[in-house]
């Protein structure tokens, strides 16, 4: 139960509890510790990168490298294509609406009616790994050696005003 002498769980980058399981995102994919057993499960087609992991209106949301997906009980299933879902944030103000960090950039996603949509903002910036709202409209978006930048988001948040490099 302490650990994984077999290696398969990996380097371990994001922990949550969700419907009475313990999640673990890791570099070789999606795991599940059954706290009564202390068994790890993998959870199916999730190999690879997991980075981020929120629970959003009661569901599980696995930012991945091979894009975002929805996890319920064992099934892994895609809500978007764009690869490397580093961080996921909610625009202050604005119900089930959230902006994603990702290798290509930034990422809307919007929940309506228990599905998901997602749409690119258009801008090729950098890779944002880290990402900080200050106001509905403004952002700071961080990556580990191209430095901070504040993102302006137009009044609805679907598309980038500016991209300025804070050195």
């Amino acid at each position: 139960r302490d650990s994984d002498n077999t290696g398969r769980l990996g380097a371990v980058y994001d922990v949550i509890n969700y419907n009475n399981r313990l999640y673990l995102g890791s570099n070789t994919g999606l795991f599940y510790l059954d706290e009564d057993s202390g068994v790890l499960t993998f959870v199916e087609d999730s190999q690879g990168q997991v980075w981020d992991l929120k629970i959003i209106n009661n569901q599980l949301i696995c930012g991945h490298n091979n894009g975002t997906f929805l996890v319920d009980d064992n099934q892994f299933t895609k809500i978007s294509d764009f690869t490397g879902g580093w961080v996921l944030q909610k625009i202050p103000e604005m119900q089930n609406a959230f902006i994603q960090g990702t290798y290509g950039g930034l990422v809307r996603f919007d929940l309506k009616n228990l599905s998901w949509t997602a749409q690119h903002l258009g801008v090729k910036t950098i890779p944002v790994k880290y990402l900080v709202f200050e106001s509905p409209y403004v952002a700071w978006a961080a990556h580990a050696y191209k430095g901070l930048f504040r993102v302006c988001f137009n009044e609805t948040c679907d598309s980038i005003k500016s991209f300025t490099n804070y050195k």
